[in-house]
């Protein structure tokens, strides 16, 4: 080889990359331990806490682009939000004071629908798909939707994990 010493530098700066990037995947691990350890210290420690953590943990596994929320109250959106997901979370609800009260807290966004709320989970998944789709997201993406069957029982019980349908899937 002609330049024996340039090589070697080049495998000590590879090696000092992967130490680095080591160095962050464990600090990305340490962060999202703590994160969980907080939420998990500051929860009720119920169903609803179990169910909204597990949304949000699963959101950052998967790298989520969006998390759909179907609320009457907006609690479980709120204790989505607590549990600070990776992404954006978008409660869908009928109730203006829902939309209101959502407007305070982080990362979490309000749809408002004037007609009742959808009473199965299909239906749950094509309002998802179409607000995502109006959002920007682009087929492959994919989204988290939860909600409570049946409708109005004031009980998160579902989550469900969908992909972005290809362009050429007429919903509506």
């Amino acid at each position: 080889s002609r330049h024996p010493g340039s090589l070697y530098r080049v495998f000590v700066k590879l090696g000092y990359r992967q130490k680095a990037e080591s160095t962050k995947t464990k600090s990305k691990i340490t962060t999202i331990t703590t994160r969980i350890t907080n939420i998990y210290e500051s929860s009720k420690k119920d169903t609803n806490d179990a169910i909204a953590n597990s949304i949000a943990t699963t959101a950052n596994l998967i790298n989520a682009k969006l998390i759909v929320s179907f609320t009457e109250t907006g609690l479980s959106s709120r204790r989505i939000s607590k549990a600070r997901p990776c992404c954006p979370v978008l409660s869908v609800t009928n109730r203006l004071s829902t939309v209101r009260q959502n407007g305070l807290y982080w990362g979490l966004y309000s749809q408002f629908i004037p007609t009742k709320m959808p009473g199965f989970i299909e239906e749950m998944e094509v309002i998802a798909i179409v607000y995502a789709k109006r959002l920007g997201l682009v087929p492959g993406d994919q989204i988290i939707v939860s909600g409570g069957t049946p409708t109005g029982a004031g009980k998160t019980n579902f989550m469900r994990i969908i992909q972005m349908p290809n362009n050429n899937v007429d919903l509506i």
